[in-house]
């Protein structure tokens, strides 16, 4: 295995002696799967529910990782701001070839132009017809039209190529660009040749597009060279992205509601209570009413442990619109919203409780592969805590040697065993301090020298 720096891992191990930890200082041991041929310096894991059913710490510092040698590795919890990674793409794009504008027949009709597109804008069809309808031609065209409005980022490169002529080409091309083809703008010019001499080939098949942004592109040939047949073209787009967490979806189960309020006694509101699998980062709520044709307006509440706190409002409905049912849209939460429990209230007669799923992102850690594995992923400690590692300067030398948007693989979570048992979540005793339990006997027996002291004076007779 390829190791990560000495002077990192040195920087990271450099934790005192009294932090020294064993699998059996936490309640649960979850072992992590690695693909076995990996050679990985560091892997990321996210958390699940059965991890989180068992985290006793709210900042999640009771977690770490040990090797096979019951070896602490250095872990350090990955920001939950999103990474920004850019993409580079290659992609063929529709190309249109646009007829020209003087017809065959030369009697000055007026064009029409039909558009055709899809949902999202991409072309699927432009015909030109003449006001009798009959199609014009693009025989030899020199004008197209190329769609790249499927490309989701800026386009950096246009390259070319045809079939034919198979000999020498010299051809230069305008480029302008638009977002509703109606209203064009010049972007660039440039040319493209291929050439050979003797034995010797020079070819430049490939355009400047300078990062725009753009839906559409209009190719035109300035030249008067010889038509290329089979004209194609291909976008070199980069594209970034925020690369986050997949959202999880989780049932909420049904549990007794507490005691009643005065409104939910005198029969105003009904109320039902929900439990998590865990306390979750809750980002979405989704209620699903379980009859057709019904609607229902509901608070929203959630608690982690502690009082239940407002969070929405929302209307909930189930429609059957010939054979397809329709439903409300999930309810979106504020970010990093830690529930173990729901409350639902609504004043609408319900004979059955709501469907109730919550959706979370999973916090991630990222671990240094150090010693041998198989790694473990231990959690709940009422006296244990994670220290701080400085892997981030670990990994910025990783992606250093691999590339700027390198990120760990990710690592799967088996199944939990008990490691520590319950045992390890009782805070464990207070110390004695026997130099404060010295301090008070000193000051006792000072006390009661003094007290013999006046006792004996105030008995002698007085002179």
């Amino acid at each position: 295995m390829k190791k990560v720096p000495v002077l990192l891992l040195g920087i990271a191990l450099a934790m005192p002696a009294a932090l020294a930890r064993t699998p059996r200082d936490y309640a649960w041991l979850f072992p992590l799967q690695l693909p076995s041929a990996s050679t990985n310096n560091a892997w990321r894991v996210e958390l699940t529910p059965a991890v989180y059913a068992h985290v006793h710490d709210p900042t999640l510092r009771d977690i770490a990782v040990f090797n096979a040698d019951g070896q602490l590795v250095p872990l350090a919890r990955e920001s939950r701001a999103p990474v920004t990674t850019e993409h580079e793409i290659r992609a063929t794009v529709p190309m249109l070839a646009l007829p020209a504008a003087t017809m065959p027949s030369g009697n000055g009709a007026d064009l029409h132009l039909l558009v055709e597109r899809d949902g999202s804008g991409r072309l699927r069809r432009l015909d030109l017809h003449e006001a009798d309808g009959t199609p014009a031609t693009s025989a030899g065209a020199r004008d197209w039209l190329l769609d790249a409005s499927a490309l989701d980022g800026t386009l950096e490169q246009l390259d070319l190529n045809w079939d034919s002529p198979q000999g020498d080409v010299v051809a230069r091309f305008a480029l302008s660009t638009s977002d509703d083809l109606q209203n064009w703008r010049p972007l660039a010019s440039g040319t493209v040749f291929a050439l050979q001499q003797g034995g010797d080939r020079l070819d430049r098949h490939d355009l400047a597009l300078g990062g725009v942004r753009t839906r559409y592109l209009r190719l035109q040939r300035s030249d008067t060279g010889a038509a290329l047949q089979g004209l194609r073209a291909q976008i070199r787009c980069r594209s970034r992205s925020d690369e986050v967490p997949p959202l999880v979806w989780v049932d909420a189960q049904s549990v007794a509601a507490d005691a009643a309020t005065a409104d939910d006694a005198a029969g105003t509101t009904q109320r039902f209570d929900y439990a998590l699998p865990a306390t979750l980062p809750v980002e979405r709520v989704r209620i699903e009413l379980a009859s057709d044709n019904s609607v229902a307006r509901f608070a929203i509440a959630g608690s982690n442990g502690g009082r239940t706190t407002p969070l929405a409002q929302a209307t909930a409905f189930r429609l059957d619109n010939g054979g397809n049912s329709l439903r409300n849209d999930d309810v979106r939460l504020a970010s990093d919203t830690r529930l173990g429990r729901l409350q639902l209230r609504t004043g609408a007669p319900l004979a059955t409780s709501p469907r109730v799923q919550v959706a979370f992102r999973p916090d991630r850690f990222v671990f240094l592969a150090e010693g041998k594995p198989p790694y473990s992923l231990v959690v709940g400690s009422a006296s244990a805590r994670l220290p701080d590692y400085p892997v981030d300067a670990a990994l910025a030398s990783l992606r250093a040697q691999l590339g700027a948007q390198w990120q760990p693989p990710l690592a799967t979570i088996g199944s939990g065993v008990p490691s520590g048992g319950d045992s390890v979540l009782k805070a464990p005793p207070v110390p004695i301090s026997w130099s404060r339990w010295l301090l008070w006997i000193t000051l006792l027996a000072g006390t009661v020298l003094v007290g013999a002291l006046a006792l004996g004076m105030l008995r002698e007779p007085r002179r």
